[in-house]
């Protein structure tokens, strides 16, 4: 693969006090989780982040056949769900101006990985389209045109298991 290793970012001066330990590991690994007075809570690129780069590793944290709205699970094949740690959990949704992308990882769950170059301070931004598809079918515009969208916009960097779907797989 192409992506690059963040592991060498410079740490963001942005934080006051002294620092926990989850602000030093998002530190060194280029993002930082912030508040955001239009979406709550988010995650920040802490240094530029150059395209292609794999900015976060997602663990899964739980399991289920069902979706949990109220622990923001994600789907992660045709019929499971997980829930995700942190602070992939907390990285907000936008599906016309996302500027990351998903890829399956080994953990079970999803790394997310920069679309474009993305400048430090910058909110990561991610489709749920990308990974729900019963979600990516309802939000806008026809259930096919969302997913051609989802394939033209993304590239490969949605979930495995929507790779394989074709319209005649829904009729």
């Amino acid at each position: 693969d192409n992506d690059n290793d963040t592991s060498s970012n410079s740490t963001s001066s942005s934080y006051s006090g002294a620092p926990n330990m989850h602000q030093l590991e998002s530190a060194r690994e280029g993002w930082r989780v912030d508040f955001s007075w239009e979406n709550g809570v988010g995650v920040y690129a802490g240094s530029d982040i150059p395209r292609f780069t794999t900015i976060i590793k997602s663990k899964a944290i739980a399991r289920s056949k069902v979706r949990d709205e109220y622990m923001h699970s994600v789907q992660v094949s045709w019929n499971e769900y997980i829930q995700m740690d942190s602070p992939a959990c907390l990285i907000n949704h936008c599906c016309s101006n996302a500027n990351v992308g998903i890829r399956d990882n080994e953990f079970g769950a999803y790394d997310f990985v920069a679309l474009r170059d993305i400048v430090e301070g910058e909110e990561l931004i991610w489709d749920h389209g990308t990974c729900e598809f019963d979600l990516s079918s309802s939000i806008s515009g026809s259930f096919v045109e969302r997913h051609e969208d989802i394939r033209a916009r993304y590239g490969r960097y949605y979930a495995e298991y929507l790779h394989s779907w074709t319209p005649s797989a829904s009729a």
